[in-house]
């Protein structure tokens, strides 16, 4: 090693030239490290030195190493997408394979891109410190502070217990913190779970893992399989996309884990049958608030999901009573009312407690009254409210509360004209003040969708959005089909970007097509946008050549535009011709004589 050091493998401490186990870790040395891993002790660009490696991903190797010039602990990620990319003979170098230089080249700029987000965010405790970002060995390397952890399904196997709720809602204050910041810079964590978030020395929460987008998407050499009760449902199937929205409903599940002990059902199969539960026993421990974002963050469409760590988070920290506390205050109080009752013997003490009571009666008769009276103005000012703002005051006041309560109510006039059916929203929508001179990157926002990008500070701050939705049958409702500006690019900030959004599948009713001609029902359902199959049904002379018998699915309803209908229709009624009678009777008659034959054998026997 450098200088005559000689450093441990395992914890990269130094120890003595001549030690085969290390005395701080109990590190083998002579432990093998297994391909395609970096050899132990390889020297980075004069400077690093990586050790035993620490986790793999699918376009990533972390290894622990350490700054030859600082001394300091470091984790190095080194980019090894394995599917594309091999090692050359000498172990170290990294060699693309063959037909995938352009994959390769784009991925790097990725990971690239992905560090310097992420080395972008100061000041969270739960995130990586990134050191170095460095070109060597045919690849690039993440230079990061090193943070002796375990991961959280490490943690949870040696407790045996879950968190308290005090404990984890002291405990994710940070993980809200930098994801709201990670969002903020334009990273998607994408995979938070047990095994991604790690409990440091320290006793705070950190975010490790971290891959490029493309793992999260449906490139066929990098993209990671979800991470079952963890992983939204939009992370799932071809046409997965990974979200701000999706981080919101992985970290909800990660702290459900934690609270209950239990991991969440998979996505998938509550989207079939939802059997999701919020334990009685952990439920009356937790304030209303958190309840409600359990529900709101592990809603399982993600249009019914909350959609900003911002907005879980002001949420989840609001301040709350908890729901059993609240249940105990209401029977603290007579408890200790009737705790030393009081006895008396005379007859006067008896009529002062008739009278008493009389007063005591009268007294709680007006308090009835007063409290009913007060209750019906309240409501009564209440109705007011409601009905000014939906009609006036929403033009002026924001209140996200009513927005939700009152969304589904189109007659109201704060819902007539901002249905999301305009081809074109104004610009000045998703429009804020920008610094002139300033060039920004072009982001690929083929990634997102329209309210992560609307969500999006950082994108809503360097770019003027200009929207266009369209019906696409091959994109997920939100998506983004297109940009104009090239991804990657470098634009003077302000510059206007024209995004093109998906409003998924056209749906379109189905018109009842039974008893029609087949021409006629095939027509009607093609002009509409329906493909048509047709299935012959057989045809004993009792009913009409060519009517539509039935459909199988059911007319009245809504189905994407492109849905195959299939018709079954009566075929042609073919009459027998007299030698294909003949030979039928012939046949009928003798089985009828096979028969009777057959049933003499037996009677005889």
């Amino acid at each position: 090693m450098t200088e005559n050091k000689k450093y441990c493998m395992g914890c990269m401490k130094e120890i003595d030239i001549d030690a085969s186990v290390c005395p701080h870790c109990y590190y083998n040395e002579e432990s093998v490290q297994h391909y395609p891993c970096l050899p132990k002790g390889t020297l980075i660009a004069e400077r690093y030195i990586s050790g035993r490696a620490i986790s793999m991903t699918n376009d990533s190797i972390t290894y622990i190493g350490i700054d030859t010039q600082t001394e300091e602990t470091v984790s190095v990620h080194e980019f090894f997408p394995a599917k594309i990319a091999e090692r050359a003979a000498d172990g170290c170098e990294v060699n693309v394979k063959l037909g995938y230089d352009d994959i390769f080249g784009s991925c790097v700029q990725s990971f690239i891109s992905m560090w310097k987000a992420i080395g972008s965010v100061k000041g969270e405790i739960s995130l990586p410190t990134v050191r170095n970002i460095l070109d060597f060995n045919g690849t690039v390397y993440a230079i990061c502070k090193y943070s002796d952890s375990i991961t959280l399904k490490s943690y949870f196997e040696e407790t045996r217990k879950p968190l308290p709720w005090q404990k984890a809602h002291s405990a994710f204050k940070s993980i809200f913190s930098a994801l709201d910041k990670l969002h903020g810079a334009g990273v998607i964590h994408g995979s938070i779970s047990p095994s991604s978030v790690h409990v440091g020395s320290d006793g705070k929460l950190h975010l490790t893992a971290f891959s490029i987008p493309e793992c999260r998407s449906q490139n066929e050499y990098l993209a990671a399989a979800p991470i079952n009760g963890f992983s939204a449902l939009e992370l799932y199937g071809e046409n997965r996309v990974a979200e701000t929205g999706s981080d919101v409903y992985s970290l909800m599940a990660l702290i459900y884990y934690c609270v209950t002990g239990m991991v969440p059902p998979k996505a998938t199969d509550r989207a079939v049958k939802d059997d999701m539960v919020i334990p009685s026993s952990v439920a009356a421990s937790l304030p209303k608030k958190v309840v409600t974002a359990f529900i709101r963050g592990l809603a399982v469409a993600p249009e019914n999901r909350v959609r900003s760590v911002a907005e879980l988070s002001s949420v989840v920290y609001a301040s709350d009573a908890p729901v059993g506390a609240a249940r105990n205050r209401q029977t603290a109080t007579p408890a200790k009312r009737n705790a030393q009752p009081v006895k008396t013997n005379t007859s006067a003490a008896n009529k002062s407690a008739a009278d008493k009571k009389k007063k005591k009666s009268k007294d709680s008769s007006l308090a009835v009254l007063a409290l009913g009276t007060f209750t019906a103005v309240v409501v009564i000012c209440m109705i007011v409210f409601c009905v000014l703002y939906t009609t006036v005051l929403y033009k002026n006041y924001d209140v996200p509360v009513l927005n939700d309560a009152f969304a589904s109510f189109d007659f109201l006039p704060m819902n007539q004209g901002s249905s999301g059916d305009d081809t074109t929203l104004p610009a000045e929508t998703t429009q804020a003040p920008v610094a002139e001179n300033r060039y920004v990157t072009v982001p690929d926002f083929t990634a997102h969708t329209y309210d992560s990008i609307t969500t999006n500070s950082t994108f809503t701050q360097n770019f003027k959005m200009e929207f266009t939705f369209e019906y696409n049958d091959k994109v997920a409702k939100n998506a983004v089909i297109s940009q104009d500006l090239v991804k990657g690019e470098s634009v003077l900030a302000g510059t206007t970007v024209k995004l093109v959004i998906s409003r998924g599948a056209e749906k379109i009713e189905l018109p009842e097509v039974i008893g029609l001609q087949y021409s006629d029902a095939e027509s009607e359902l093609k002009d509409k946008g329906f493909k048509v199959k047709k299935v012959l049904l057989e045809n004993d002379g009792t009913h009409t050549e060519g009517i539509v018998e039935m459909t199988d699915l059911v007319a009245g309803l809504e189905f994407d535009k492109g849905t195959e209908i299939i018709l079954s229709v009566w075929d042609e009624y073919e009459e027998e011709t007299t030698e294909e009678t003949t030979k039928k009777e012939k046949k009928n008659k003798d089985k009828k004589s096979d028969k009777k034959t057959t049933e003499k054998k037996n009677d005889s026997e």
